[in-house]
């Protein structure tokens, strides 16, 4: 029979996650998630700057606009549905105050309210 102590199965063909000698070796065996964050900002970023372009905004109009404006919500729409970025970065990054309230106005768009 085989015992379990400190948390490790004695029996290696009992373990179910591989036990790596080094914390940092777990790390490195990762797939990149920094590259792969800094391609959907990238990606996002190009949206935003596309969606600009074609209103005819620039980034000052963006920020003098209200916060709630329909063309802002639709973008922030947009953005949240081909782009996995958060909340926090879609209101901070088109000047929409903070996540509560861009949530507030997506949900309010999608009801028709």
């Amino acid at each position: 029979m085989f015992s379990v102590r400190g948390g490790r199965a004695k029996n290696p063909a009992l373990l179910i996650f591989p036990v790596y000698p080094d914390p940092k070796q777990a790390a490195r065996s990762s797939c990149g998630g920094e590259a792969v964050q800094e391609a959907v900002e990238g990606r996002a970023e190009r949206l935003v700057t596309g969606r600009l372009k074609a209103m005819g905004w620039t980034e000052k109009e963006l920020a003098a606009r209200r916060k709630g404006d329909p063309a802002k919500v639709k973008l922030a729409a947009e953005l949240r549905a081909g782009t996995t970025m958060p909340l926090a970065w879609i209101a901070e990054r088109l000047a929409m105050g903070s996540r509560g309230y861009l949530t507030w106005l997506l949900y309010r768009q999608g009801n028709n309210l």
